[in-house]
């Protein structure tokens, strides 16, 4: 999340640019963008950031940090599969599970060509035309990021209007915003049903009407699933919906002491401020 951020920042240059003459400012210009140079100052504040939370917030706080993969055993403890090799099994009274989500792909011929929200943040290269397959609000941000970096987007959509579920106010507005601020070529009703890859190495994207968007990258963003298959949740009778765990206001699961969050270390740096003795494992 924090690359995102940081791209997100990025592509709100130019636009800032182009206000700058009703704040009486002359002269100033976009500029060229080099995804190279942004690509490793991004690199080295994500590695920055990352030192800082070892060393200056969950170090002195006490927090014991393991790297592995991690799996109930029962409901009070986990076994670990460590990343250097061999096993280790930590018990506790109350255990956060925080191991975030997968971005789902549907199944279409050539959809092994494309990129989703994890992979944009390793890009090589700046593609100069980019399709965005998706309708929520992941979809929308990447689209707009791209865009303001000066990518020419596409935005497919397959219902007539994206942020199904949010206040309709909201979403006819940000449409509007999109289509008056933007450059992204914004397609609703349209549902892609292959990803072919050319010789050259360009895509073309072939839509259910019979529509071509050729492109040099195309990005999912079609929902995601909980990464929950190898937590052996059923070791300790945690209840499960597709790959989801439902909790209730105190992010609670059906088992007392086990609690499930997208976003855990701040919830564990609070709790161990209130010396409760949690774990919290990712994979």
């Amino acid at each position: 999340m924090r690359s995102q951020k940081l791209m997100v920042f990025a592509s709100r240059y130019p636009s800032a640019i182009n206000e700058k003459t009703g704040y009486g400012w002359d002269g100033a210009t976009p500029g060229i963008f080099s995804w190279d140079t942004f690509m490793a100052a991004k690199n080295e504040e994500i590695t920055r950031l990352n030192n800082v939370y070892a060393k200056f917030v969950l170090g002195p706080a006490g927090v014991e940090t393991i790297e592995g993969l991690g799996s109930l055993n029962g409901k009070n403890s986990v076994d670990i599969s460590l990343t250097a090799g061999g096993t280790k099994t930590v018990s506790a009274k109350n255990i956060l599970i925080a191991v975030g989500g997968w971005p789902f792909k549907p199944d279409i011929p050539g959809i092994e060509h494309t990129i989703t929200s994890n992979e944009i943040f390793y890009l090589e290269q700046q593609p100069k035309r980019m399709v965005v397959v998706g309708g929520g609000f992941i979809a929308l941000e990447f689209a707009q990021i791209m865009d303001g970096l000066g990518t020419d987007v596409t935005l497919m959509y397959r219902g007539d209007m994206f942020l199904r579920g949010f206040d309709n106010d909201m979403r006819t507005h940000l449409h509007e915003e999109m289509e008056r601020n933007t450059d992204i070529d914004i397609q609703f009703n349209t549902d892609p049903t292959e990803i072919i890859k050319n010789d050259d190495g360009s895509y073309t994207v072939v839509t259910k009407d019979g529509n071509k968007v050729e492109c040099d990258q195309v990005l999912y963003a079609t929902g995601r699933k909980g990464k929950t298959d190898k937590l052996n949740l059923e070791s300790a009778g945690v209840e499960t919906k597709g790959s989801f765990i439902p909790v209730d206001e105190y992010s609670k699961t059906n088992v007392d002491g086990i609690y499930a969050l997208s976003h855990g270390v701040m919830f564990a740096m609070q709790c161990l401020q209130y010396n409760s003795n949690i774990y919290q494992y990712n994979t």
